[in-house]
């Protein structure tokens, strides 16, 4: 599964609607100042329905992303049903095992595939209260996902 970045297949809404979070100098997430930049990256394969986003975390004083958190915004019984591939299948059916693996698909954690920074975990603690507790802003990462989705979708039905 390739994550790509939104601003490679939908610049302009990335460049309109790429949240910024400013941190002041005393902050209780004791983070250093300065801007932090959510870039989203989604899953661009084939007829892949994961509903889920990385967000890379770009801070301005820093030449590389300081986390990548992964979030879904789908139920568990959703997951479990996708991880069985399109079976219809429920959280509690799974065996331990494949519990585990979809636990947290749907809340926001460290994407263990990706590199962390020392401050990744005040980093996730940050954007989780800040900003995806925000419904609207869990919408617009609902909406990107679907533009992201159609226009992958229609390369691949080209290709066709």
């Amino acid at each position: 599964m390739a994550y790509v970045p939104l601003y490679e297949l939908l610049p302009d809404v990335a460049i309109k609607e790429t949240c910024t979070i400013t941190v002041a100098r005393q902050n209780h997430f004791e983070l250093p100042e300065g801007d932090y930049g959510l870039l989203e990256l989604y899953c661009n394969d084939e007829d892949c329905e994961c509903r889920r986003v990385i967000i890379m975390v770009m801070y301005s004083n820093a030449l590389k992303p300081v986390a990548y958190i992964s979030f879904g915004w789908e139920s568990q019984d959703y997951y479990a049903s996708w991880y069985s591939q399109g079976e219809t299948t429920k959280y509690a059916e799974l065996d331990p095992d494949d519990q585990l693996a979809i636990e947290d698909m749907n809340v926001a954690h460290l994407n263990p595939m990706s590199p962390q920074s020392e401050i990744a975990p005040a980093v996730i603690k940050m954007v989780d209260a800040l900003v995806l507790q925000d419904k609207a802003y869990v919408n617009r990462l609902k909406r990107h996902y679907k533009q992201f989705r159609a226009m992958v979708d229609e390369k691949y039905r080209r290709k066709d």
